[in-house]
C-alpha cells in the first residue's frame, strides 16, 4: 500500500514545536466521555469505555516522531521527483498509526457492502500496518477510538444517520 510506505517514510523525529498528538488524544478522551454522557449514551458503553481508554493510554506515550495528520487519498499524488507524494500535512509529533485513520475515514462509507465492512476494513487496516511497519493493534485501536468520535460527532450534529450509523459499526469492528 503506497499510504503505508509514504506514512513509514514520514516517521522521522518530529522538529521543535510541532504540535503534539499526545495533548490531542488526551483531549479526545475528554470530549468522547462527555459527549457520550450528555447525548444520554447513544452508543454501546463498551465501545465508547474502550475508545477514552485508548486515547488515555495511546496519549501517555507518544513517540516524537512526524505524523502527518490528514494522509488521506485525495492528498496522495503522484510525483515527478518519486513516484508519490503525499501533500497538505498537519504535521504533528507522536504515533505514525494514526494516519491510518484519515485514509479510511472518508471511504469506509463506500469501501464495501455493510456484510463485507468488517472484513474489508480488516485487510485495509493489515495491509496499511505491514506496509507502514507499524503494530496492527495500534492502528486498529486509532480508529476504533476515532470512529467512536466521529459517531458521537455525527449524532449530535444531525449528520446522516446512516453515516453516524457507519461510525459505529466501524468502532464495533475494530473493538
Amino acid at each position: 500500500m503506497v499510504a503505508g510506505r509514504l506514512n513509514r517514510r514520514l516517521a522521522v523525529p518530529a522538529p521543535v514545536g510541532v504540535p503534539s498528538l499526545k495533548d490531542v488524544a488526551a483531549s479526545w478522551a475528554v470530549e468522547i466521555d462527555s459527549r457520550h454522557r450528555r447525548l444520554q449514551a447513544p452508543l454501546a458503553d463498551r465501545l465508547v469505555g474502550r475508545a477514552v481508554e485508548t486515547c488515555r493510554e495511546l496519549a501517555a506515550y507518544q513517540p516524537n516522531l512526524l505524523v502527518h495528520g490528514d494522509m488521506h487519498f485525495s492528498n496522495v499524488l503522484r510525483g515527478s521527483r518519486e513516484p508519490w507524494m503525499v501533500i497538505d500535512p498537519k504535521g504533528w509529533a507522536g504515533d505514525p498509526a494514526y494516519d491510518a485513520v484519515n485514509l479510511l475515514r472518508d471511504r469506509w462509507h463506500t469501501l464495501a457492502r455493510p456484510a463485507d465492512l468488517a472484513e474489508t476494513l480488516s485487510y485495509q487496516l493489515a495491509a496499511f500496518a505491514e506496509a507502514a511497519e507499524l503494530d496492527r493493534e495500534q492502528v486498529v485501536r486509532w480508529v476504533q477510538a476515532c470512529a467512536v468520535k466521529d459517531a458521537l460527532w455525527s449524532i449530535e450534529f444531525g449528520e446522516s444517520p446512516e453515516r453516524a450509523a457507519v461510525n459505529e459499526t466501524v468502532a464495533g469492528i475494530a473493538c
